[in-house]
């Protein structure tokens, strides 16, 4: 009767051990995987925050490309003025030269 009394107490003790062997592996997943949550939320912020960072730097290339555009437009325009206001001075000079050789 006492080996018998032994023996639960020993098999009491396992199955203690044994729960806390299984309690402790359930709180180590739970901690991996509040890690891994937290990691993810970290990640998610940080592509967040890169893709904003891009979609700025899109802006800000398109605005560049838009006022690149727009000046090489004004200088065309003045491009444009200067040669007509050339053409009109050469026509003006020819105006006066065929004036002066008449008189």
């Amino acid at each position: 009767r006492a080996e018998l009394k032994a023996l639960q107490v020993q098999m009491d003790l396992d199955k203690a051990a044994a729960q806390q062997q299984v309690d402790s592996a359930l709180a180590s997943a739970v901690a991996a995987h509040q890690h891994a949550e937290s990691a993810t939320a970290s990640l998610q912020s940080q592509l967040q925050a890169a893709t904003e960072r891009l979609r700025r730097a899109e802006l800000d290339h398109d605005a560049e490309s838009a006022m690149s555009k727009h000046e090489a437009g004004t200088l065309q325009t003045r491009l444009n003025v200067l040669q007509e206001r050339l053409s009109r001075s050469e026509l003006d000079h020819a105006s006066l030269s065929e004036l002066a050789s008449q008189e």
